[in-house]
């Protein structure tokens, strides 16, 4: 019976948090609201410290953190290419509620389109899933959904190979005095 009311409330405080990648700057803030500039230490999965510079905002959605990581499409629109959802503990309690709260996240991201299970960590806490254009993570025990949009990824990586570039640049200018 504590299961049961447990998936009941995953199902009704996550059916309101289903922001989604690639949605506008302007769609967020119709859905939640202003949020909370964060600036860091924040950073996309796998990218390194070098990445100095991180557009994202935290909202607050009936007990779901929400951070929407933003970035610049080819139209300079401000958009959430990197989305992490924070399950309350109220869902994170029940494993059964945790693992239909994340799935519905992940259906809300997924544009109309199947995810197709990627793998897993070796620890098997952490289960991948791909669709065209994003990919997505699960952390089991811990209610995180990390979903992020391939376009972002390789904005990200571009980004990184730019600093790092620069970087070279100046300390070879630096090498000759």
């Amino acid at each position: 019976m504590r299961s049961a009311t447990a998936i009941i409330i995953s199902m009704c405080l996550v059916g309101s948090a289903l922001a989604r990648v690639g949605e506008t700057e302007q769609q967020i803030r119709n859905r939640y609201g202003k949020g909370t500039p964060d600036s860091g230490p924040l950073l996309p999965p796998g990218v390194s410290s070098s990445l100095t510079k991180v557009d994202a905002e935290v909202f607050q959605k009936d007990g779901v953190v929400i951070v929407a990581v933003f970035f610049r499409d080819a139209s300079t629109n401000r958009v959430v290419g990197e989305i992490i959802y924070n399950l309350p503990d109220t869902i994170k309690a029940s494993p059964e509620a945790e693992r239909n709260a994340a799935m519905k996240l992940l259906d809300a991201n997924a544009a109309g389109k199947a995810w197709e299970p990627a793998g897993a960590s070796p620890s098997n806490r952490v289960k991948y899933f791909k669709r065209s254009e994003a990919r997505a993570e699960y952390c089991t025990g811990l209610g995180i959904v990390v979903v992020t949009l391939d376009t972002f990824a390789a904005y990200v990586e571009k980004t990184r190979r730019a600093e790092v570039e620069a970087a070279t640049n100046k300390a070879e200018r630096l090498q000759g005095f």
